[in-house]
């Protein structure tokens, strides 16, 4: 706990479950020679959004930082979505990382980071799919999301913040026409409380995969995750529509991701490249 921040952070509701250990995480990230601060708290409004505010007072001095809560009151998701899960029930955190990298230079950086989780959820035998831009899905519901959100120190360096949430024992109401799961219900567990999935492993392997597939990007960009991210691609050949504001603007055929991470989506009209920026995808039934 910061003292700090006192204003931020609460005491554990008793719900919880398997606290997050700080020994432990530092233990297993040292074990893969990752460097990095680490932050257990108990309560805050969003690990994203805290990063993201040390960063803009200059108070985020480390070049990695992992930033985990047992519970967020303000969690979010994209496009300013709420995102709530009970306490202990899930994996959320943040990792901030400083690239050398341009703001210019940052984009598909939201799809290589689904990949570092798709890989990091492998490591526990779950097997997962990729929905564009940022979504984690398991037999066509959704597991976990992903929130990139980035500040510019200058022109050539820029700290990243990759918030990740993973529902471990529970899955929270279905969001963006998705129907939501679990690790316990990709399990067949018992809803006891326990999981057979470590939330400290797993939180060390996202942070551990997170960190070496930015090593990636910082390198090449998002070219070298194409080909991986396309035989992720949950929705490829199939029929979605493209939402903006929550109105549709147009529906096509899904096809492959580009090298800067744009979706190709065979329309009527033609093929279209869409960003992720303010639009959201949804398969048609």
């Amino acid at each position: 706990m910061s003292a700090s921040h006192p204003s931020f952070f609460e005491p554990l509701p008793t719900s919880a479950i398997d606290p997050l250990d700080a020994g432990v995480l530092r233990g297993l990230l040292a074990q893969a020679r990752l460097e990095c601060e680490l932050e257990v708290v108990q309560q805050i409004d969003s690990t994203n959004s805290e990063l993201l505010r040390r960063a803009r007072k200059q108070r985020l001095e480390a070049d990695r930082f992992l930033l985990a809560a047992e519970f967020q009151t303000g969690g979010r998701g994209r496009l300013g979505r709420n995102w709530q899960a009970d306490a202990g029930s899930a994996v959320t955190a943040s990792y901030a990382r400083r690239l050398h990298c341009s703001l210019a230079t940052l984009s598909g950086l939201s799809l290589a980071c689904g990949l570092a989780v798709r890989t990091a959820l492998a490591r526990h035998g779950v097997p997962a799919d990729l929905k564009w831009p940022n979504d984690v899905l398991v037999r066509g519901r959704k597991l976990a999301g992903i929130l990139v959100e980035v500040h510019a120190v200058d022109t050539t360096t820029t700290i990243v913040i990759i918030g990740v949430g993973v529902n471990v024992s529970t899955a929270p109401s279905a969001a963006d026409g998705l129907d939501a799961t679990s690790l316990a219900a990709i399990s067949m567990l018992e809803a006891s409380g326990e999981s057979a999935i470590d939330r400290c492993a797993l939180l060390a392997d996202l942070a551990i995969e997170l960190d070496g597939h930015l090593d990636g990007f910082e390198r090449a960009g998002f070219a070298a995750f194409v080909e991986p991210w396309n035989a992720a691609h949950a929705w490829r050949g199939q029929a979605v529509e493209l939402l903006e504001g929550g109105k549709v603007q147009s529906s096509g055929i899904a096809g492959d991701v580009d090298r800067q991470g744009r979706l190709t989506v065979n329309t009527p009209a033609g093929p279209t490249l869409v960003l992720s920026g303010e639009v959201s995808l949804r398969r048609l039934r």
